[in-house]
């Protein structure tokens, strides 16, 4: 099987995932998804504060946190009463056992929420307990529709560091072209941050060529910003492919219905113009024109800024304006 037809067989079966997912979920209405926190995990050992060393945990209590059996191994000191749960890499510390077992317990919350949602989406029983790294192309790739952004952010780290990186072209645009997952919107922006570097991904000029019309389609028929997927979807055609294909498809996004797609066009179109200097005077002319025509007086001034910050060959640019309705959500 050649890399190109494993990847077309994964964008299928993930399309597959998505249809499935969004029934489960009970709509294809697009969520707004949350802000993208880090997660750090295991929290600092208590015990290296007070030099509490391994072998003086020998005690053991059975206990469950959220219907999970887990056991604690605990340690008596001067210090207070220390325990830890290896199984989840962490541990507390209290002047009573019972102190001890209900802080792990609400020290673990984060991580089996984490850990329940990855066997959701991977169709697995329980919690998945095992490293992302080890997991193959297909469920990396579903782990992108997480409603938690920070298992979206450690997926698309192990894609990055997968072999044979090409198979995930042809996913990577059926996401950019998914219109019925909830969570797409954090999805298309993990997928937009990895296509900044577009050849590591779709390397023959047809494959380009197809991943430069999504992220077009995505940019002209927006109907939202969520988590800044259409502002992105702008910057990686003008700001990191900078081709002839990419100038030419943003520019296109000029002439987009959408307010929020226009936006993102005359925001990209400033680094279209400092990385394509052949484009310079187009992108003026066509910030100048918008600058009088755009539907939206917020746009049209924007514009007009914009076009003064080309044609002055400024290192920085006007903010971009948010829209009312922005402001209020």
């Amino acid at each position: 099987m050649t890399l190109n037809q494993n990847g077309l067989d994964l964008a299928s079966a993930l399309m597959e995932f998505v249809k499935a997912d969004a029934e489960r979920l009970g709509t294809t209405k697009v969520v707004k998804p949350g802000h993208y926190v880090p997660f750090h995990w295991p929290p600092r050992a208590i015990s290296l504060e007070y030099h509490v060393k391994g072998d003086a945990f020998v005690e053991t209590e059975a206990v469950e946190f959220e219907n999970s059996p887990f056991t604690i191994r605990i340690a008596e000191t001067p210090y207070g009463v220390f325990g830890r749960v290896d199984n989840l890499w962490h541990e507390a510390r209290g002047e009573t056992r019972e102190d001890v077992i209900r802080v792990l317990g609400e020290m673990a919350k984060p991580i089996l929420a984490r850990q329940r949602e990855i066997a959701q989406i991977l169709g697995l029983a329980g919690r998945f307990e095992g490293k992302l790294a080890d997991l193959d192309a297909l469920s990396l790739m579903k782990l992108l529709y997480a409603q938690d952004r920070s298992i979206v952010h450690d997926a698309m780290v192990a894609i990055e560091t997968f072999p044979n990186p090409f198979q995930f072209g042809p996913p990577m645009i059926a996401v950019l072209r998914d219109a019925i997952h909830p969570y797409r919107r954090s999805a298309q922006w993990g997928v937009l941050d990895m296509l900044e570097d577009l050849p590591t991904f779709c390397p023959s000029e047809a494959s380009q060529n197809e991943a430069i019309r999504a992220i077009r389609d995505l940019v002209f028929y927006a109907e939202d910003d969520y988590a800044r997927a259409v502002y992105k979807a702008g910057v990686v055609l003008g700001g990191h492919i900078c081709t002839p294909a990419a100038g030419e498809a943003l520019l296109e996004c000029f002439k987009s219905a959408s307010k929020i797609g226009r936006r993102a066009a005359y925001h990209a179109a400033f680094h279209l113009a400092e990385w394509l200097p052949s484009y310079r005077d187009r992108v003026i002319e066509g910030l100048k024109n918008a600058a009088v025509h755009d539907p939206e007086e917020i746009l049209r001034e924007y514009c007009m800024c914009m076009a003064r910050d080309v044609e002055r060959g400024e290192v920085d640019h006007v903010a971009d304006p948010m829209f009312p309705e922005e402001l209020s959500a």
